[in-house]
């Protein structure tokens, strides 16, 4: 009888010590795949190599313009979810977020040197689980960079959405349209302005891309029929009226231009005297400044404008 015991318990530290060693080789096994899939799941992103491309650091003049492509995709069961990038021009940074739910994803930027004499560019792609990749461009501004002249386009009366004049303008044109013109002419329509009788917006300046209550500008001609609305986007500026006037060069709007996505979609509750940047989807920039408003549904707005060629 007590060699039976004596078996039974040894035969129970055997099985004991077999399961301690189960469970220690399954701890490893799972630590090992963890410490791989760690290793390896981090989504790509990498620069477009490829002809017209520019994928490391530059430097180049002020106005040039260089191309860059991203490529990023997931490396784990999840979707990608965020893409940023961050803009350090001279120690002043802006950063612009974008949500997706992509297993791939591409971006593509046409970027024009500006008056900054450094540039960083930090692009991140992240995925729904917090893993991130991210990559850095510098540009640097080339010592001979010189201004560039300027249009100005004095002047420019638009009326509000009950005035019999154009409430639309072109920067290619330098044009005033009225609404059936400008639905005829959508690939041209920069600004819109109206007056905002119910909200808070009062003056404002917009353009097709921007959201609209449909009885603004109602018909057949509505710009919420249109198949093509181009995108202005503003910043408010304090730009004194005599520097606006005597500029004969692009260093005021280089000066105070921003990144297009950071703009608004509308210059609200304008007043005389106010001035803005603009930069538009199609690559027009500048500044403008009200000179004269009348603020009614059939009143005008007067601004001067100045583009940069």
């Amino acid at each position: 009888m007590q060699l039976d015991k004596l078996y039974n318990i040894n035969s129970l530290i055997i099985m004991k010590s077999q399961f301690n060693y189960f469970l220690l080789a399954l701890v490893l096994l799972i630590t090992a795949s963890c410490n791989k899939n760690e290793e390896h799941d981090n989504p790509t992103l990498s620069f477009k190599q490829t002809d017209g491309y520019t994928y490391q650091d530059i430097t180049v003049k002020m106005g040039e313009t260089i191309k860059i492509g991203l490529e990023a995709s997931t490396q784990s069961d999840v979707n990608l979810s965020a893409f940023s990038y961050t803009i350090n021009v001279d120690g002043l940074e802006l950063k612009v977020d974008s949500g997706i739910n992509v297993n791939n994803f591409t971006w593509e930027r046409t970027i024009e040197k500006g008056a900054g004499e450094l540039e960083s560019w930090i692009f991140e792609i992240a995925d729904k689980d917090g893993r991130s990749s991210s990559l850095t461009l510098v540009i640097t501004k080339d010592a001979s960079s010189t201004y560039a002249p300027i249009s100005k386009i004095n002047n420019v009366v638009l009326g509000a959405q009950d005035n019999v004049n154009g409430s639309f303008f072109s920067f290619g044109d330098s044009s005033v349209f009225t609404l059936g013109n400008a639905f005829n002419n959508q690939d041209k329509i920069h600004l819109v302005y109206y007056f905002d009788e119910v909200g808070s917006d009062m003056n404002t300046l917009a353009s097709p891309g921007a959201s609209f209550d449909e009885d603004v500008f109602a018909g057949q001609y509505s710009i919420a029929g249109w198949g093509t609305k181009l995108t202005t986007r503003y910043a408010a500026k304090s730009i004194d009226e005599a520097e606006f006037t005597i500029a004969t060069n692009d260093s005021l709007i280089l000066a105070n231009t921003f990144e297009f996505a950071s703009g608004k979609r509308k210059a609200k509750e304008l007043e005389v005297g106010d001035t803005y940047a603009f930069v538009t989807e199609d690559n027009y920039k500048g500044l403008f400044i009200v000179k004269a408003l009348d603020s009614q549904s059939a009143g005008t707005i007067a601004i001067d404008i100045m583009l940069a060629h």
